[in-house]
């Protein structure tokens, strides 16, 4: 049978708003209200999630390649735009060299999708620190 892109089970075969889909699910299953945004106009923005006031933007990139540091420009714009807290990119993939220096000097933390729910735990536990 042909593949059939879902959601709610990680395939480097899944189509990229499934990919945004499948990151949310993630979230939500640890408690954060997470939703994918619509497909343009999101400013970058692939995933926005709110928990404990804390509120986070994730960019999402399917790649078989390495990720560049347009994603980590768009994370930071989409920070920016949305009233985030904190930005993450998150892939299936590598990121380049020069994607780590941006996101050294922006602050976006860079994972592999498999990190997703632990960074954005750890980033809520710094948050709630300061506020503390």
């Amino acid at each position: 049978p042909a593949y059939r892109s879902d959601p709610t089970t990680f395939d480097p075969r899944m189509n990229p708003f499934d990919y945004e889909q499948y990151c949310a699910l993630l979230l939500r299953g640890d408690g954060w209200d997470a939703q994918a945004t619509q497909k343009s106009g999101d400013q970058g923005a692939d995933v926005i999630a709110q928990k404990n006031g804390v509120k986070i933007v994730v960019q999402c990139k399917l790649y078989t390649g390495t990720v560049g540091n347009d994603a980590v420009q768009q994370a930071y714009t989409a920070q920016t735009f949305q009233g985030a807290q904190a930005a993450i990119v998150a892939t299936n993939s590598t990121f380049s060299t020069s994607a780590r220096q941006a996101a050294a000097t922006t602050g976006v933390c860079l994972i592999h999708h498999a990190q997703l729910v632990g960074t954005a735990d750890e980033i809520l536990r710094r948050l709630s620190v300061k506020t503390a």
